[in-house]
């Protein structure tokens, strides 16, 4: 078994390296669907973790199982055999650890044998990316992809199982990561912390590794939640228990915590205590573990639908966008909700600065010239012209209301 585990981390590992080399380094030819192509790597990681996970967890069981299996059959050899009867129930008993042990062999075969499959149809899916003819069909499917994505991401998982299995990309997307934290993250807007404790110590050796704080959170929220209720003695008993393990990583927050049941009665005004009693701790954790979940099975930290959105408004956003004075309503960033996502967004460097009409959104160029109003306001000649011939020849500024005849306008000239 951990021959056959360290030759399989070893294909894989080799054929993520592949992929990441050919989508992050410049190649000889390349077209627009490579581009698009290269936006895609990620898709292998989460399986990959998966699979990493699954055969992590499959040789600690086995090798506990084999261990007792062992021990059995030592006991069976070594010992003096009494009557027939108790040697045949010493058989018996054998026999049945060796079914279960086939048993738990042949689901862990199940499991890793469907992440290689998921894993397979992922690369496939991205080779196809690169072929002309299926690219209308395979920008569906992305399309598809990043709005699955998005909505796991926010708690709707029956509609996003429902739309995967429907446009049949199941395979293509992370729904096994999501429904397993389902549970998880449910317990803990219930301010019920187990179901999270377990997640983290059947994830323990890889939180380890990357010094994660997550089990030492909720095991503090649950002490938290005893002194809360008055129950000190429990409380205390709770932290005597759970906390050592945590001391050489944890000392001041154990203290901390310790002092908060000292003072718990007496509501204490010390920022940090009314932190820890504050019933919104529950929420926080609910972020921290989706944060925990998406690193430790390389998801991005936020949805690929808000990323996608993110680029594409930083290349449009300018300093007129910021300013609600110069919106423009064909602009995606002076859109209320696009114009959110894109606050903090750095604004765009254009090399060559393009004049649009803020009454019709039209690009102001040779034949559609910029023209002047006395009061300094720049608008299409096709605008004017167009609310000259409804107005008597009258035209109105939008933003100060002011009034002029069509011929007090000014052609402008840009160099």
């Amino acid at each position: 078994f951990r021959a056959t585990q360290k030759t399989l981390e070893k294909e894989i590992a080799q054929v993520v390296s592949a992929v990441n080399d050919i989508t992050s380094k410049p190649v000889g030819t390349k077209d627009d669907n490579m581009d698009e192509v290269e936006l895609e790597a990620y898709l292998l990681k989460a399986p990959y973790e998966s699979l990493n996970r699954s055969f992590r967890a499959t040789q600690k069981t086995l090798e506990k199982e084999i261990a007792q299996v062992v021990s059995a059959v030592n006991d069976i050899t070594s010992k003096p055999v009494g009557t027939k009867d108790e040697a045949n129930n010493g058989l018996d008993k054998l026999v049945g650890k060796l079914q279960g042990l086939k048993r738990k062999m042949e689901d862990a075969r199940r499991e890793e044998e469907e992440q290689v499959r998921k894993l397979q149809s992922r690369l496939v899916h991205i080779k196809r990316g690169q072929d002309p003819s299926v690219m209308r069909q395979w920008t569906s499917d992305r399309v598809s992809r990043i709005l699955v994505d998005y909505m796991l991401r926010e708690g709707m998982y029956d509609a996003a199982a429902a739309l995967a299995s429907t446009l049949d990309i199941k395979d293509l997307v992370d729904l096994d990561i999501f429904l397993s934290a389902r549970k998880v993250i449910a317990g803990l807007m219930n301010r019920d912390a187990a179901p999270a404790i377990q997640w983290c110590v059947d994830n323990r050796s890889r939180l380890s590794k990357v010094k994660n704080s997550l089990e030492f959170l909720l095991r503090k929220q649950e002490y938290v939640e005893l002194v809360r209720s008055e129950r000190l003695d429990r409380a205390i008993t709770y932290a005597r228990k759970y906390f050592p393990g945590f001391a050489d990583t944890h000392m001041r927050d154990i203290q901390e915590a310790m002092a908060l049941a000292a003072f718990a009665k007496m509501q204490p005004s010390y920022e940090r205590y009314q932190i820890a009693l504050s019933p919104d701790r529950w929420s926080v954790l609910a972020g921290t573990f989706q944060d925990t979940l998406y690193a430790l099975y390389s998801l991005t930290s936020q949805s690929v639908l808000s990323i996608t959105l993110q680029s594409g408004l930083s290349a449009l956003k300018t300093n007129q966008c910021v300013d609600p004075a110069t919106h423009v309503s064909s602009c995606p960033v002076c859109e209320p909700h696009m114009g959110a996502l894109a606050r903090r967004l750095p604004v765009a460097l254009h090399s060559h600065s393009s004049l649009v009409c803020r009454i019709t959104g039209a690009l102001m160029d040779e034949d559609n010239p910029p023209m002047v109003m006395p009061n300094g306001y720049v608008y299409s000649k096709n605008a004017m012209l167009d609310m000259a011939g409804r107005n008597g020849g009258r035209v109105t500024c939008p933003q100060t209301k002011t009034v002029y005849r069509y011929d007090e306008l000014k052609k402008a000239f840009i160099s």
